[in-house]
This record gives C-alpha cells, sequence and structure tokens, in this order.
C-alpha cells in the first residue's frame, strides 16, 4: 500500500522563488587599479520581476557619449568591467542614473516602474520605520540648487550654513583619466577650504607614453621605452557664502560667483560640478 503525499503549493512557490531572488542581487567584486572596477546591477519591471534582454548603455558622465552597452540576463542582471576610475552615467529606456567610481566598485539597482527608476528595497518593518523616520536620501545624480534667503550675506543661515558646512568639510577632489593602447594621461585637482575664509588649489598633470615595434612575423610589442611628462601648478585665494552662493577669487582679486552644482553619487555622497569638473571628497 503506498501512501502519496503532496506538499502545499504555496511551498512549491517557495522552492521556485527563493532561487529566482537570490540570483537577482549580484554581488560587486571590490576592483583594483589594476584590473579596473565594476558596475553591476538588477534591472526590474518591478523590484522584484526581473526585465531581462534589457539593453543597458554606459555614458561617459562628463559628455554623456556612449561607451558601451549590455543586454540583461534572464535574472535582470547586468555587469560593465574593468572601467577606471570616473564619472559614468547608466542609462535604461529613458531613465538615466550617476555612479562615481573612486576607488571601490558600484552596484546600482533600476526599478523600471518606479519613478526615476528608484528601486525600493524589501525591509524589516523596524528599519523601514527608521528610514521614513530619517531625512530623504537625494537619488543619484539629481541637482540640488542652493538658495540662501535674501538680505542675508556673509555666514548666511538656512542653505548657506548647509553649503559652507560642505565645504568645510573635507578637501575636495578632480580626477580624470585618458587612455589608449600606447599613450595615457591623467591629471587631479585639490581644493581645500578654510574657516578663516580662504582656500588652497593644487593640480597635477600626468602623460606617458609607451613605444611599440613590430617583430618578423607582424606582432607589436613594447620596445621598452617610456616618455612622460608631469606638470605642477598651484595657488590660493579667498572664498565666502553669501546668499547660498559660492564666491572665489585668486589671491586678492576680486570675489567671483562660481557656478556651483551639487549631485549625489549612488552612495548618496555628494559631489559638486564646478567650471566643468567633478569634485568629490578626498583625504
Amino acid at each position: 500500500m503506498s501512501i502519496h503525499f503532496r506538499l502545499p503549493t504555496w511551498m512549491y512557490l517557495l522552492f521556485l522563488i527563493t532561487p529566482l531572488v537570490s540570483s537577482c542581487i549580484p554581488l560587486v567584486p571590490p576592483g583594483s587599479p589594476e584590473t579596473g572596477y565594476t558596475i553591476t546591477g538588477f534591472v526590474g519591471e518591478s523590484s522584484q520581476v526581473p526585465a531581462p534582454n534589457e539593453t543597458v548603455f554606459l555614458l561617459d558622465g562628463q559628455t554623456e557619449k556612449p561607451l558601451t552597452s549590455v543586454g540583461t540576463n534572464f535574472f535582470g542582471k547586468y555587469t560593465f568591467a574593468a572601467l577606471p576610475p570616473g564619472l559614468y552615467i547608466l542609462q535604461v529606456r529613458n531613465i538615466k542614473w550617476g555612479v562615481l567610481i573612486k576607488d571601490q566598485s558600484e552596484r546600482l539597482d533600476i526599478d523600471l516602474s518606479a519613478p526615476g527608476g528608484k528601486m525600493n528595497y524589501l525591509v524589516a518593518p523596524q528599519t523601514k520605520q527608521a528610514a521614513e523616520a530619517a531625512p530623504a536620501k537625494p537619488q543619484t545624480g539629481e541637482a540640488r540648487t542652493v538658495r540662501g534667503k535674501t538680505g542675508q550675506s556673509g555666514a548666511d543661515g538656512g542653505s548657506g550654513d548647509k553649503l559652507q558646512q560642505l565645504l568645510l568639510s573635507s578637501a575636495w577632489c578632480s580626477f580624470s583619466f585618458k587612455g589608449g593602447s600606447q599613450y595615457s594621461s591623467t591629471s587631479s585637482s585639490r581644493v581645500r577650504f578654510f574657516t578663516d575664509g580662504t582656500y588652497a588649489k593644487g593640480s597635477r598633470s600626468e602623460g606617458s607614453y609607451t613605444g611599440k615595434t613590430m617583430d618578423d612575423y607582424g606582432n607589436t610589442q613594447p620596445d621598452g621605452s617610456l616618455y612622460g611628462s608631469q606638470t605642477d601648478s598651484g595657488g590660493d585665494g579667498r572664498w565666502e557664502v553669501t546668499h547660498g552662493q559660492l564666491f572665489m577669487s585668486e589671491g586678492n582679486g576680486s570675489m567671483e560667483l562660481v557656478d556651483l552644482v551639487i549631485k549625489y553619487n549612488s552612495n548618496g555622497s555628494p559631489i559638486l560640478k564646478a567650471e566643468g569638473k567633478e569634485y568629490c571628497r578626498c583625504d
């Protein structure tokens, strides 16, 4: 006599969904300057339903020029690997998010059904309550204009105080890299604001060329020659925040308004965009 035992339907669904959800949570490899860094993530029709075969475009963060693209797999996962540090933009359909790679790989998940593609993660009730009580974190790439109250100047209140605190909270660095098969160049700038109303700025640019030769079989090989150049510059001046806007001068020159936009990366860290450069916090 045989006994037939049937599991409840919900248990079959649990066995099916558990590995699917687990596979939709990509791991972010650490990356290194030698191997490059990775941007990986999950694209879903909703926060729980993957969007397979969806094209994800990688754009240059400065020019928005397309660099490459990949398609999501069956589980909605995508990966861009071997990326140098810099600012990138990921685009899926009409949704764009900025990702800043500094010294580690990044992860960005996108919900195509949500406003702006912002992913809503499943959290415990206690965590959800804490998140609702905390200030809202700006979305990646979201520009925040800084406005002061009429009649205030110098160390004004409200947003002016917040801008001052942000500038004084750290040194700010800009980094760019361009490379090819034989030539590469890097440039960096560092600005430090001080409480006495002065600032110090330094910059460095480096370029190198690796010569190559061709052997008897037509193969290109390095010939061992290396040509390099390095340029350093610096300066200082004065700064102040008036009516929520930043003014700076070189040396003892006149104060000039700085066209400053504050953006945020995927981790919520601020990025200052000024004079065509992106500045992030640095030591």
